[in-house]
């Protein structure tokens, strides 16, 4: 789909939690739902990775959401997926959370997929967090922070929610250690992403 920047609405976002504002761009045919809240509710130094929102029309590739440097895309109603934003917001930290180029020069590498570490807890460990996490390194990277937030964020942890966590135990240590205290669910932004230059 092409799409026309004078079919989108643009909006500076301030949470109590960053000094920096995200941008919202909302597509005129998209239904307007509560993207800023739900987005809000993810730990700030998760969401510090992406530094633009767009909200664009449901697309027939079959994904809710994707990446595109720093902007984080969602289709049609998938905002307001919990999952779907603890998912998308671990591809950003994989791709720039141990990355100092500025926006735009970074080569185009993942930790997960080129670092022999996490490689080796998914070969190592028993399962994987879901089927999805076959697809590729960096799939089984953002899988597994469902479940690592899951368990940081909820009483009783993972265990209480999910029996065969520990055939993916490997896996969650190595992302936890990784991720630090970016998946605690209160702080404020240390590393915001650079916006990109208005149209």
């Amino acid at each position: 789909n092409t799409f026309k920047p004078e079919d989108f609405t643009v909006y500076d976002v301030f949470y109590g939690d960053c000094a920096a504002p995200w941008t919202f761009c909302y597509h005129k045919d998209v239904e307007r739902l509560d993207a800023i809240q739900n987005f809000g509710r993810t730990p700030v130094r998760m969401r510090q990775w992406a530094a633009v929102i767009a909200i664009i029309p449901e697309r027939q590739t079959g994904e809710a959401a994707h990446q595109a440097g720093n902007t984080l895309v969602y289709h049609g109603t998938a905002t307001g997926h919990p999952a779907i934003d603890v998912h998308e917001l671990a591809h950003f930290a994989d791709f720039w959370k141990t990355d100092t180029s500025p926006v735009g020069s970074k080569p185009y590498s993942w930790w997960s997929r080129d670092n022999n570490t996490w490689r080796s807890k998914v070969v190592t460990d028993q399962s994987l967090a879901s089927e999805y996490s076959r697809r590729s390194f960096m799939e089984s990277f953002a899988e597994i922070g469902i479940m690592a937030s899951y368990d940081v964020a909820t009483n009783g942890g993972l265990g209480a929610a999910q029996p065969r966590w520990t055939e993916f135990r490997n896996q969650l240590q190595t992302y936890r250690e990784y991720m630090g205290d970016d998946l605690i669910p209160s702080g404020r932004c240390t590393k915001m992403t650079p916006q990109s230059p208005l149209v």
